[in-house]
């Protein structure tokens, strides 16, 4: 426009016009010129009519007042605009409500990639504890000296650093939230620390107090600060803040600072700039820092003050470095935290703070009074830079100001400023907060008018208007952004218009824009829409669907309506009805499939991100809460909790606020919650119409009679329809419909699927063959044998069997067979005319088969995996790969602590092996050699001990001593003789199985470590605790170098080790280790798990030997309780915890307790173990001292001396 008017000034004589030139001119042309386009020739004048800032047309006089707007006045309807965002709103005929839409936001930190950049002198490695890799020099180097090709490996590159964030969440704090957020996510892209763990200082008493929760975090309540700096160095404690709140005031985050100093190192990062900081609660002063040694705490830093007074005698304070967001502060601080060994300037505050000594006066109660208009106005001018005070007078042009806005506003305005100048506005005391429970501010109004008057144009519209105009040019080319804030988009249908709008207009969209946002030519629903497809083919149920309606609107808030009816009968599709119908009337509609409670959890978790809910993060359980504080505190909301359980089962997953529910369920317990529908059959015009609305070609009388036979039943009607589909004609489905539970029909159907569609009836015979459980989509793709002339297939044979019913289709990627399927359909009559599955299946099993069974990370897979392999009576493979699944399944069910069912298919696998393979091919041999591992974990020690002889002289003979299969089956044996109390011979054999399986094998494979574990064992048994450090020691380390620090060998390798200093007395230290391994084993296996349990038990016993009786207790009665649950009360593993547990109730003087917990014990050991057993000794002296203990020494010595039997004599 303006290059236009250049030329047009050209032409008229003004060659070079100046800004001031073409500003007078386009001033003088608006005042003098009427406004719109020029009428042609012969054409009236048209109407001027003022029209105000927000768009409104106004009359003569009236200025910037807008007219009031008629109802239904075309003419005078406001045009889009976008405004703050109020809240939602219910009623939408007013002109401050809207849509809400998403307005492309501005970074809280223009530098951010700078920023980053300057820390990167934190991303220093230092050599791991933990984690190792091949070093191939060294390796080379040993082999040509020694003649040994031994692997050489050195510690891995590891992060040396783990970060502590501390979050200020003082009332000041609200405005930072984006710096915070942005902050934490450029810490995280850096890649410089191990972890990084976020804490909120939450302040209590007025500042004089503070509390610590992590962030997220499962279990409510404050921490202990001294969790926050973990001892030992290599940590960071960053505090971000603006160090204005009552907290820095009263002293409490002072005191936090001192006591995280002596143990971690800390900065502060300040979040107002270095100019503002003398706003604040404390201010820091100049100090010159040197860090000996990367990582010391401030405690051992070389600091001073310089200027400061110091007592004589006094301790020098601590320095805490403060830094400001900017480059250069943040390189110099990350370079002495990194160990540049140069001494710096910088910002710091002195631990402990010196605090003034003033007499103590009595001073009543205070009420701030705030100056007057002109005074603020002068006290701001005259603090200010020029760029914040034009600032200021740009944001006087809304009448609501927001920060997301605000930083629009100065982006679009004032590009060359800075954040600083953003802040000294909303600290400067213009601005006052328009309520407590949001971010909104306002100017009074005579600090609004002033400041508008300042600017170069003294018009108020033309600031507002300029505002508008700079912001939307911005905008334009910007919707769409992933950063976005929530506006509200006035001007849009009334259906749309569910959020109410706050002040002005910031800026005024195009009509292209609009439509981009989603409401102009193509409208679109809720913000936050998560629903199934909606049935096309619906038809009826006004009733149910008006009763739902007018239930959740005419009860109180939350408000919450139940579906209930038995399978079948539409309540699914009722709710997805209403949905579609009153979608306009909420932002939010979440669809949660409630069956299953981890599902529940996982769908409020992924509702929490799409409302993006502040302390967002990982963990599933902390997420789903964040989603219903969330939907606690907003309204205009719709849950649907899909084919519930009883309300017990989902009564925490009701959400609490002015929103709504919708129950889908079976179980008729909510029938006695009110209030609750009844879904029933369809009536038989709703029958009717829905088949006839699926086959327009069928008669009135033909609908009704199929109606009927259907018995008016929803999904039995929908279920003809889709048999009708497959070309079965309205007689052939009549004829049957009298057959018993409907085995005909579904015969007849599964005939013309078969001649019809015979991709899908081969995915259905398949399908057959597996678990009723749910099966992973993506298997799809794995299935071979495609046929040639259908290339969507699977896909398409998928979806026409969940049409039929034959499939259910579930959330995240699953599907699952119809139980009605295996009980009806011939699997071997279809088979002998189609194909062969078992190949098909076999096939498919190998591909999609999980890898690394002993990895915990992979477990889920395998839970997955397992249940369809074992429903698919695949005993026996015809390809060695087939015959590796089996065996690696049956090591998942080891690993995982699930022993029954290993050895359930580990007998029948192996029994399958030998009938099909023979008893001495290697891989019966291997089977077997499972089998016998599996009966030792499930506590038949004497059946272990017979398969594993057995197995391991037919493997000696056929494969050689050394072969892996002999070795394995050789440590199962020397397992099942320790248990059976054989410590000499189980130590013999397994003595020789260490040093073949080094030597075959290697130290750093996973069945050398095995080895040297059981020996360990066996050395404890046998009382040589100072041999069995050794091995134990030697386990641990090849466990953490070659496998995982959390593998489970690792963790195991650790309790033995752990046992055998328990056994050298060094009881600190044991206790140390195996509480370590007990944390692990908790977090990594899981708290039921028997090695879970078995560490417990580990942990008990040294808290004994300490003193500790009590803690051993506890923890002793639920190990316990927990190997009873998870083995049976039979097992032999849950003897050794009932004998611990006997002596610690002896050690605290219950001796009754002791006694009967023993005699039950000892009476199960001698039935499990026998008489000759170790452990039933063991039992029997304990119990003996109870009993002597309590003055049945008689009862004691008969205990320790039974008679033998008598011999009856023969007369002569």
């Amino acid at each position: 426009m303006i290059s236009h008017l250049v030329e047009l000034l050209r032409e008229g004589g003004v060659a070079d016009p100046g800004p001031d030139e073409l500003a007078d001119i386009l001033w003088l042309a608006r005042e003098v010129l009427p406004s719109g386009p020029a009428p042609e020739p012969g054409e009236p004048a048209p109407d001027v009519t003022p029209v105000a800032d927000d768009g409104i047309p106004v009359t003569d006089g009236e200025g910037a007042k807008p007219t009031p707007a008629v109802p239904g006045d075309t003419a005078r309807e406001e045009r889009p605009a976008l405004r703050p965002y109020g809240q939602p709103g219910r009623d939408r005929t007013g002109t401050g409500a809207g849509a809400p839409v998403p307005v492309p936001a501005e970074t809280a930190l223009p530098q951010t990639l700078a920023l980053t950049r300057s820390l990167k002198a934190l991303t220093r490695k230092v050599p791991s504890d933990t984690a190792f890799e091949l070093d191939e020099e060294a390796t080379v180097t040993r082999l040509a000296d020694e003649n040994i090709l031994v692997p050489v490996v050195r510690p891995e590159p590891a992060r040396w650093l783990s970060l502590a964030l501390v979050v200020d969440t003082s009332p000041s704090m609200a405005l930072w939230h984006d710096e915070v957020r942005e902050i934490q996510e450029s810490l995280t892209r850096l890649g410089a620390f191990r972890d990084i763990r976020r804490w909120h200082l939450i302040p209590r008493d007025n500042g004089s107090a503070a509390e610590l929760h992590p962030s997220p975090s499962a279990a409510p309540g404050a921490r202990h600060p001294r969790e926050v700096a973990a001892p030992g160095g290599r940590q960071l404690v960053l505090v971000l803040s603006d160090m204005v709140g009552a907290v820095w005031r009263g002293g409490a985050a002072s005191r936090l600072l001192l006591e995280w100093s002596r143990r971690s190192q800390v900065a502060v990062a300040h979040l107002l700039p270095a100019a503002l900081w003398r706003r604040g609660a404390v201010v820091p002063r100049p100090a010159l820092v040197h860090i000996p040694e990367p990582g010391m705490p401030n405690s051992q830093w070389k600091t001073a003050f310089p200027g400061a007074r110091r007592t004589p005698g006094a301790h020098p304070p601590l320095a805490v470095p403060v830094l400001e967001l900017e480059p250069g502060s943040l390189r110099a601080w990350a370079e002495l935290t990194a160990g540049s060994g140069r001494r710096i300037s910088t910002a710091a505050l002195p631990l402990p703070l010196p605090q003034p000594q003033r007499p103590a006066r009595h001073v009543g109660s205070y009420e701030p009074v705030a100056p007057a208009p002109e005074e603020a106005i002068h006290r701001f001018r005259r603090s200010s830079s020029p760029a914040s005070w034009r600032l200021a007078g740009y944001l006087s042009a809304l009448s609501t100001v927001t920060v997301p806005v605000a930083r629009l506003v100065q982006r679009s305005m004032l590009p060359g400023s800075s954040r600083g100048d953003l802040a000294e506005v909303l600290l400067g005391g213009l601005l006052r907060r328009s309520d407590a429970g949001s971010l909104r501010f306002t100017f009074p109004p005579e600090i609004g008018d002033a400041l508008r008057g300042a600017q170069r144009d003294r018009d108020v519209h033309e600031v507002r208007a300029l505002v508008r105009e700079q912001v939307s040019a911005r905008l334009e080319t910007r919707y769409g952004s992933p950063r976005t804030f929530t506006g509200v988009l006035t001007g849009v249908a009334e259906a749309e218009a569910t959020a109410e709008a706050t002040g002005e207009a910031f800026a005024t969209p195009s009509s292209e824009a609009v439509e981009t946002l989603g409401h102009g030519a193509a409208a679109r629903g809720p913000a936050v829409w998560q629903v199934p497809p909606r049935n096309v083919a619906f038809v009826g149920r006004e009733g149910a669907l008006r009763m739902v309606h007018d239930n959740l609107f005419s009860y109180g808030v939350p408000a919450l309506v139940s579906l209930i009816g038995a399978e079948g009968m539409g309540k699914t599709q009722i709710a997805l009805e209403y949905l579609y119908r009153y979608r306009s009337r909420y932002d939010v509609v979440w669809w949660i499939p409630a069956e299953e409670p981890d599902d529940v959890a996982l769908s409020y978790a992924e509702l929490a991100g799409r409302l993006g809910v502040q302390g967002f993060g990982e963990d599933i359980e902390e997420n789903a809460r964040l989603a219903l504080d969330a939907l606690g505190t907003s309204d205009r909301w719709l849950i649907v909790l899909d084919d519930a359980r009883e309300p017990e089962a989902v009564e925490g997953w009701l959400p609490e606020g002015p929103g709504h529910v919708l129950v889908t369920s079976r179980a008729p317990e909510w029938r006695e919650v009110d209030p609750s529908i009844e879904v029933g059959v369809f009536a038989r015009a709703e029958a009717v119409a829905y088949l006839s609305r699926r086959h327009p070609e069928l008669t009135a009388e033909q609908a009704a009679d199929l109606a009927e036979a259907a018995g008016d039943l929803p999904a039995v009607v929908d279920r003809t329809a889709a048999y009708l589909s497959l070309g079965l004609s309205p007689t052939d489905f009549l004829a049957v419909r009298d057959a018993p539970a409907g085995r005909v029909l579904l015969d007849l159907a599964l005939d013309h699927l078969h001649a019809s569609q015979p991709g899908a009836m081969r995915l259905l015979v398949l399908f057959a063959r597996l678990a009723p459980s749910p099966i992973p989509a993506a298997w799809l793709d794995r299935i071979v044998g495609r046929p040639a002339d259908d290339p969507s297939w699977p896909q398409t044979a998928l979806r026409t069997l969940a049409r039929l019913g034959f499939v259910r289709l579930g959330r995240r990627g699953t599907f699952q067979l119809s139980p009605l399927v295996p009980s009806i359909l011939s699997l071997h009559a279809i088979e002998e005319g189609m194909f062969s599955v078992a190949p098909v299946l076999e096939s498919l099993l190998i591909a999609v088969c999980p890898d690394r069974p002993d990895l915990p990370d992979h477990w889920p897979e395998w839970a997955i995996f397992t249940p369809h392999l074992v429903a698919s009576d695949l005993r026996v493979a015809e390809r060695p790969e087939g015959r590796k699944v089996l065996r690696e399944t049956i090591r998942y069910l080891l690993e995982s602590g699930q022993p029954r069912e290993a050895a359930t298919l580990a007998s029948e696998v192996r029994t399958a092996c030998a009938q099909v393979l023979g008893e001495d091919h290697p891989d019966s041999l291997a089977c077997a050699s499972l089998c016998s591992e599996a009966l030792e974990r499930l506590g038949e020690y004497a059946n272990a001990r017979k398969v594993a002889e057995d197995t391991l002289a037919r493997s000696r003979r056929l494969l050689g001593d050394e072969h892996p299969v002999t070795l394995h089956v050789a440590s199962c044996l020397s397992e099942a003789l320790l248990d059976l109390g054989q410590y000499a011979e189980a130590e013999r054999l397994q003595s020789d199985v260490i040093g073949r399986c080094r030597m075959i094998l290697g130290e750093n494979h996973l069945e050398s470590i095995r080895t040297v574990i059981v020996y360990a064992c066996i050395l404890y048994c046998l009382g040589r605790y100072d041999t069995m450090r050794r091995h134990a020691e030697a386990a641990l380390l090849w466990g953490r170098r070659f496998l995982e620090e959390d593998h489970p060998e690792t963790l195991r390798a650790a309790d033995v080790l752990g046992s055998a200093l328990r056994g050298l007395g060094e009881y600190e230290e044991a206790l140390r280790i195996h509480e370590d391994a007990l944390d692990r084993c908790r977090r990594v296996l899981g708290e039921t798990h028997p090695s879970t349990l078995r560490a417990a038990i580990y942990v008990s016993v040294t808290l004994h030997s300490l003193g500790q009786h009590s803690m051993a207790r506890r923890l002793m009665e639920d190990a316990f309780t927990g190997l009873r649950r998870t083995l049976g009360e039979d097992h032999p593993d849950t003897l050794p915890a009932a004998h611990s547990l006997g002596t610690i109730l002896f050690s605290l003087r219950e001796h009754a307790s002791a006694a009967n917990l023993l005699r039950d014990t000892l009476d199960r050991s001698v039935r499990l173990l026998g008489t000759g057993h170790p452990q039933t000794k063991q039992t029997t002296q304990a119990l003996a001292t109870v009993l002597m203990a309590t003055g049945r020494a008689r009862e004691a010595h008969k205990l320790l001396n039974p008679k033998p039997p008598r011999k009856l004599r023969r007369r002569k």
